[in-house]
Formats: structure tokens, sequence, C-alpha cells
């Protein structure tokens, strides 16, 4: 389990690291950190310029070109209705299209991107089925 930038490094030892894992819950993810700095750059009115490296960073934290090497378990995306969409929102439901496993979003009316209290009911429930 992880959450906004923790959720990145979960995904990032499920694609890396080997593991097997028989779930994975994500709440407010970053899946594709591309998405994430654009779309905050834009929120806050700046301008991130994308060098050589940090690129190469971008690519190595694009969860949905990279489904395929996060494993079978079923997944669990939780993110607020009210968060940033291109940020957030989007990237999830692009990483839900590309996985072959179980995947399921849901999205939570009134939630910005800190999750609230319903969060852990829904989170317990995922892995009360699965584990």
């Amino acid at each position: 389990m992880g959450g906004s930038a923790g959720a990145a490094v979960a995904q990032l030892v499920l694609a890396e690291g080997g593991f097997d894992v028989p779930a994975i819950a994500l709440v407010s993810p970053v899946t594709r950190l591309r998405a994430v700095i654009d779309g905050l750059s834009v929120h806050y009115g700046m301008t991130y310029d994308w060098s050589p490296p940090a690129s190469e960073v971008a690519s190595r934290l694009d969860f949905p070109a990279r489904a395929d090497d996060l494993g079978p378990a079923p997944m669990l995306i939780v993110v607020g209705e009210d968060d940033l969409v291109t940020a957030f929102r989007t990237p999830a439901e692009a990483l839900v299209a590309m996985r072959t496993a179980p995947t399921e979003l849901v999205v939570v009316e009134d939630m910005g991107h800190a999750p609230v209290h319903e969060v852990d009911a829904i989170v317990a429930a995922f892995f009360g089925e699965h584990l």
C-alpha cells in the first residue's frame, strides 16, 4: 500500500524489486510522474523544464507504461473527486486501462489529494477480500 509519492515507491518496488504480493492498494497515487509535475506546475502558475535526467526519471515512474511490470496481484486505486484530474485521476485511469490483472478505481466524493476517513474502510475491505 502507498499514498501519493509513497504509491510511486510501492509501484517502483513492485516493478523492479521482484516481489510477489497478494494485493496492492494505492491512494491518491503518483502513477505518472510527468503528469503530476506538469499538472502541479499549471495549478501553481509555474513552468517546469524537463532536463534529460529528469525525463529519464519520469519515464521510470510512468506506471501505466509499465503496467505489465507491476505483477498479477489485484489492485485498488483510490482517488479524490476534487484532486487535480490531469495529475492524478487521468493517469490512474490510464493505469487501470493498461493492466491485465484485476484493477479497480474508486473515486471518492468531496476528497482532494488528502484521504478522508472513508478511504480507510474502502482499503480495509479490499485487503480483507484479498489477504
